[in-house]
Order: structure tokens, then sequence, then C-alpha cells
């Protein structure tokens, strides 16, 4: 994407991120094209898409893929929707605060974009963008990390480990630690800390209930995607344990 002119289209940028993710093809096909044009109706910046695709390569990798590569764009769909929706319920709150605003300042704002030739600001404005949904995903975060502590049923070495992975690093700065893995990894260790606190017999079934989905070991599997496939269908078999307690 870092060789696409300033100029560039959404779909360009989607197009472009995901034919190198692919390593090979020159364009979309139709429905692909189609689709792309559906999640640029929804409002939300090209590289909220690109973050789907690259959850969705990372799904493919974990499930044990790693000698194919994903065709279609629309086997992303899952994952790109997922960050679609979790992009428009953050910025929920801001459009009914921009509602108030003045009526005026809008098409003013939207003529003077329309009128005027696009300029290197405005790919630093979306990336701007992107900044400041991680850090509202982050904060997000610190909140359940402090409902977490005063339940008190997680032990406080764990605690420890899921605030440090909420902390930048030292030197580091926010914007760089909005797209750092850490803060990913500390949804997927709430979930097994949590799993850690049921009693003896959920445990059980949920580790059989993961290694039933991941079934047998493929052939040309390697030891490190069969690892990362458990894992995954473990993160899985908690949210399917968590989601019938609720019911």
């Amino acid at each position: 994407m870092s060789l696409l002119p300033d100029s560039a289209s959404f779909f360009e940028e989607v197009q472009a991120f995901f034919l190198a993710c692919r390593g090979d093809g020159v364009a979309l096909a139709d429905a692909d094209a189609r689709l792309i044009s559906k999640w640029e109706a929804t409002g939300v910046p090209a590289e909220i898409i690109c973050q789907g695709i690259r959850a969705s390569l990372a799904r493919h990798v974990f499930d044990g893929r790693c000698l194919s590569r994903p065709r279609s764009l629309r086997s992303c769909r899952r994952e790109v929707e997922k960050e679609i929706q979790r992009f428009l319920s953050l910025h929920a709150d801001d459009s009914r605060k921009n509602i108030g605003a003045d009526p005026t300042s809008a098409p003013r704002a939207e003529s003077a974009a329309n009128d005027s030739p696009a300029s290197p600001s405005s790919a630093g404005e979306i990336s701007q963008t992107e900044a400041d949904y991680s850090r509202q995903r982050n904060a997000q975060r610190r909140r359940q990390l402090a409902s977490l502590e005063e339940e008190g049923k997680i032990p406080r070495k764990h605690l420890d480990f899921l605030a440090s992975l909420l902390s930048p690093p030292a030197g580091s700065s926010d914007e760089g630690f909005a797209a750092d893995s850490l803060p990913e990894r500390f949804d997927d260790a709430v979930l097994i800390f949590q799993a850690r606190c049921l009693p003896f017999a959920e445990r059980a079934e949920i580790v059989r209930q993961a290694k039933e989905a991941a079934g047998p070991r493929k052939k040309m599997t390697t030891p490190r995607a069969r690892a990362a496939l458990l894992h995954r269908c473990l993160l899985n078999a908690i949210r399917d344990a968590e989601q019938k307690r609720r019911i």
C-alpha cells in the first residue's frame, strides 16, 4: 500500500493490500469488488478492512493451511466484518455527539474536500483514525482489567501479567503500541485465566471439545501450526462455554 499514490481510492487500497498478501494476481473478481463496495458504504477507513484481512490470514495459518493461500476476498469476510462492527461500536458515541453540531459546517467541509485534490495529510488522518480506534479498544481492556481485579477470582500474578500487556514498553510511542500485538494477546489471556477458575469438570470438557474441533494432525502441518490450531480451538471452546453459561 505504500507504493500507492496519496489519491488512491478505498477500493484501490484494499485491493492492493489483499493481492500483496495473496502474492499473485492483478485484479479481483467481480464478487470481491462488490464486497469492497459494501464495506466502503459502512464508512470505515480502509485500514480497518486491511486489519480484518490480516486477521483472516493469521487464522489461515492457525488452521494448518500454511501451504495454501486465500483465493478470494470473500474468504476473509468473517474477520473483516468483525473489525467493522468493533470500529462502528467504538465510534457510536462520537456519532451521537456530532448530531448536535452546526448543520452548515458539514456541507462546507464536504464541499472543500471535494473541490480540493487529495493531499498527503489525508493518508495521515486515516492512520490517526486507526490509532484512535486501537486506543479506544485498549481503554475498554483497562476497564475490563479493573473489573477483574474487583472480582478477585484471578490470582495477582496473572493480573500483573495482564496489566503488562496493556503498558507500552519503555521508549515506544503510543501510536506504535496501538498497532503492537501485546494488546491483542490480552483478550486471549483473559479467556485462559478465566477458564482456569472454572471447576475441573468444566475445564476438562472445554479441553475435550477443543481437541475434537482440532481433529487429527494433518500431513505437512508443522508442529508450530498444530500448536496454534489447538490454541485457537481452545479459545473458541472457552467462548462457546461462556456463551452457554450466559444463556
